[in-house]
């Protein structure tokens, strides 16, 4: 999975910094998101989550589109997890 998780990293950062790279890495994509073991690492993991979320809106809206992955678009707009106020302690929630 390690491996499988790198390969998409390095398909987005090639789509990210080379645009005239873009049609071979729609084909990689699509025959890559045709994978069940590929797309459950692209479901899954963290790393490629937060690589999506740091790209531009229209190529990760292509990428997720090419590996039919659109459900994935709902989490990666969820918020992050709260940052904790400074001294580290939640507040209760009875105040």
């Amino acid at each position: 999975n390690l491996q499988i998780e790198a390969a998409w990293l390095f398909l987005f950062e090639v789509r990210r910094r080379h645009f005239n790279r873009r049609m071979q890495i729609q084909d990689c994509t699509r025959i890559l998101g045709s994978s069940h073991n590929w797309s459950m690492v692209l479901f899954g993991s963290k790393k490629i989550h937060e690589s999506l979320r740091n790209m531009p809106p229209e190529a990760c809206m292509e990428i997720l589109e090419d590996a039919k992955a659109m459900d994935l678009q709902s989490v990666l707009q969820r918020s992050p997890m709260p940052q904790l106020p400074p001294g580290g302690f939640m507040p209760e929630p009875n105040g």
